[in-house]
């Protein structure tokens, strides 16, 4: 007997979308244990997110065989993950860099090694290649969190333009900040809290001008000065691209929607922060859990700052920044993802600061 699998014709991070939706109108109901029938009920084409939130009530752990052991990696995390991919710039980079589990030591090659290879006769003795090493990168977890507030409304309704609208909120603000910290070379590591984007420890090349013949020279001296070129990349933000290719677009391609600047690979993104950055994917080294924690508030005060003080003098007394959820019928939606990156040499990134 032939089993048919029902493929989903859902937009892509749909089901996560319902996900957190479900999980929200339960809690505003009081009813936080009728998720699951809410998403049942509701999405009927998305079962996957009723077997999730059934996981919420049942008690369990996420060892045990049979029970969420089997839901950590769920088609709803990965919903969200896959979707946040295709729209970031470390999405996007992601299979070409090199990926590592938390808190390994990563060594640092700082020659190619001499000798290692020859051609040897019957018996003959086989040359050892000589490396050399430096200081190792230490790829410790680091948390990269955001919360979102939406109103209730919108999370309740059902037309699929809501829907959108809270799937692009969901995944815009959380590739933003994980690529602006990845790319800005303002982003220093703090030792405990965050990784240092890889452009901070990088070669930077001062613009000469946004005419043609001072871009031309700028993106000339950016591949001069990188100095590892295994899997070469840029980046920047639409309308660098959109001047880069009007001003100098002799050396610019457009092959299957994919740009190419000097034959490197471009990639385009509005989370790009003001920069130009040519790096070696290959060079950059990452650790990701591969998991999001998300988590629904609809009570409490929420502090409305982009950049809240912690500790006892959070929140301030100012009182225009404060938000009671409840009051104003308002969802928080918090994403908390453990992640850290490193760069395996300084000469693997450079960046330029642009205006244009």
């Amino acid at each position: 007997m032939r089993t048919s699998i029902p493929i989903s014709k859902n937009p892509r991070a749909t089901a996560f979308t319902r996900y957190v939706k479900a999980l929200a109108m339960a809690q505003h109901d009081n009813s936080y244990l009728e998720a699951a029938d809410i998403a049942a009920k509701r999405w009927p084409d998305s079962p996957e997110v009723a077997m999730v939130l059934r996981s919420i009530i049942e008690p369990g752990d996420r060892t045990t065989s049979g029970w969420a052991s089997q839901l950590a990696r769920t088609s709803v995390a990965q919903d969200f993950l896959e979707l946040h991919r295709g729209q970031s710039i470390f999405g996007r980079l992601r299979d070409r860099m090199r990926e590592f589990p938390f808190t390994t030591q990563v060594p640092r090659e700082t020659t190619g090694g001499t000798g290692g290879s020859a051609c040897v006769t019957e018996g003959g003795a086989i040359p050892v290649r000589s490396l050399s090493f430096t200081s190792n990168i230490s790829l410790s977890p680091f948390k990269a969190a955001s919360i979102s507030v939406i109103t209730s409304e919108l999370l309740r309704h059902s037309a699929p333009s809501a829907e959108e609208a809270v799937r692009r909120i969901l995944v815009a603000s959380h590739s933003e900040f994980i690529d602006q910290q990845f790319l800005d070379p303002t982003a220093a590591a703090i030792s405990g809290t965050s990784p240092g984007s890889v452009t901070s420890v990088g070669t930077s090349i001062s613009s000469t001008g946004s005419t043609s013949a001072a871009i031309t020279t700028d993106l000339i001296s950016m591949t001069n000065g990188l100095g590892s070129w295994n899997d070469p990349f840029f980046a920047m933000k639409p309308k660098t691209a959109t001047a880069i290719q009007a001003r100098s677009g002799n050396f610019c391609s457009t092959q299957g929607g994919q740009l190419y600047i000097l034959g490197i690979p471009a990639i385009v993104s509005n989370s790009c922060p003001s920069v130009v950055v040519l790096a070696d994917a290959n060079d950059i080294c990452f650790a990701d859990e591969g998991i999001s924690d998300v988590s629904i508030s609809t009570q409490g005060m929420l502090e409305m700052e982009t950049a809240p003080t912690a500790g006892e003098s959070s929140p301030p007394s100012t009182q225009s920044v404060l938000k009671s959820l409840y009051t104003n019928n308002l969802v928080a939606t918090k994403v908390v993802r453990t992640i850290s990156w490193g760069l395996g040499h300084s000469t693997s990134a450079t960046f330029m600061s642009v205006g244009y």
